[in-house]
């Protein structure tokens, strides 16, 4: 699922309520309350982590975690040609998407590049797209500028709608505790209206993690009270924690997930990013499509996964080498703290993006070993020593 997270290897500015105004989600308040450390997030003030960055990875990892994802952004597309309008400007196949369905895409420019990566729901009468908190409004004037040949009404509907999520091995169990609905009804990428907590919302099942888990989105009025009966202390089953957007982050890179920012951009196609089987090539003519068609076969550039040889760190922006020539740089770097390795998501020429590929990184003027391995570092389903 297209989430934007922080970045652990990038210096964040933690900011005083009295210095900068910022957008606040419903759950600010509570956030603070229960001792987060908040920070600037594209302009939105957010729980950096609560306790320690790695105590709520592995968290999420062998229980379940709780994510504040209001500052994401929800579009609704109304009226007779909103399913027209979302199939032309994405490339999901929306028009074959079943209601009660979600898929992952790609609004792409002229050129093939990637404009934001999107989730798409396609419900009963309208169509919503949740994109990135740092491109909700960049996506609204994108869909505006480009419905004029469409009957279709565009709502940003972030503010009246609030999502949370759920991720980890026992968040169907703790979720199933709220709800009279069976939550083993709602497939992987689908999605059910339900009552949880005694509050009406739609419940996904998608993620962004690695694990299992859904989003909800309900009234932003009733957020917090759903969160705090979701983090109440005497469940039966199970442990949930609040989870901030460090450990996010680092989740979502075990898991191989993109960040748009460091994987993707305006300039980057899907193809590149080894994201080809999002792009349904077999509809007709979509926005992007006929600068795609051309770049299919032949990406200047691949993205790969990489896991340190020896104790390093990777970072954003470090090169990477093969031999004494620099062949790329990393996209987004950590340490794993599942697999107890440095692990990175870098661009490389081709030659050099195939499994087994030994590389090198540059960390503070020494290249340190690395090599090429199967994406994603992490599965729940193929749990691995790499």
């Amino acid at each position: 699922m297209p989430l934007d997270s922080c970045l652990p290897d990038t210096t964040l500015i933690v900011v005083k309520r009295f210095c900068i105004k910022m957008n606040e989600t419903p759950l600010t308040r509570w956030h603070q309350e229960h001792g987060a450390r908040m920070t600037d997030f594209h302009g939105w003030l957010m729980p950096l982590q609560y306790t320690s960055i790695t105590d709520e990875h592995l968290a999420v990892r062998r229980a379940a975690g709780l994510f504040d994802l209001c500052h994401m952004g929800r579009i609704c597309l109304r009226g007779p040609d909103a399913v027209a309008f979302a199939h032309w400007m994405t490339t999901a196949d929306v028009k074959a998407m079943a209601e009660g369905q979600v898929d992952y895409g790609f609004l792409c420019n002229p050129q093939g590049g990637i404009v934001d990566d999107i989730t798409v729901y396609r419900n009963t009468n309208e169509v919503m797209l949740v994109v990135n908190g740092a491109n909700r409004l960049k996506v609204m004037d994108w869909l505006t500028d480009h419905c004029d040949r469409y009957s279709v009404e565009i709502e940003d509907a972030s503010g009246r709608l609030a999502m949370i999520a759920i991720q980890g091995p026992q968040a169907v169990a703790i979720l199933q505790e709220e709800t009279r609905f069976p939550l083993s009804a709602i497939r992987y990428y689908h999605f059910a209206p339900a009552e949880v907590a005694g509050v009406p919302m739609l419940v996904s099942r998608t993620g962004y993690t690695g694990e299992d888990g859904f989003e909800l989105y309900l009234d932003a009025g009733a957020c917090e009270a759903v969160w705090e009966k979701l983090m109440t202390p005497d469940k039966k089953i199970g442990d949930l924690v609040a989870v901030g957007l460090g450990a996010r982050d680092t989740l979502r890179l075990e898991a191989s997930m993109p960040l748009y920012g460091n994987e993707l951009n305006d300039e980057t196609t899907p193809f590149e990013a080894g994201l080809g089987k999002f792009v349904r090539m077999d509809k007709e003519d979509f926005m992007g499509r006929s600068a795609l068609v051309q770049k299919y076969n032949a990406p200047a550039r691949r993205l790969c996964c990489l896991v340190m040889s020896e104790k390093c760190i990777p970072r954003s922006g470090y090169k990477v080498y093969a031999g004494e020539t620099a062949i790329g740089e990393v996209t987004s770097g950590t340490f794993s703290p599942t697999l107890l390795q440095g692990i990175a998501m870098a661009y490389v020429g081709p030659p050099y993006a195939k499994e087994g590929t030994v590389l090198a990184v540059e960390i503070r003027g020494r290249k340190c070993a690395a090599r090429v391995v199967r994406r994603p570092f992490y599965s729940r389903k193929r749990m691995q020593s790499i």
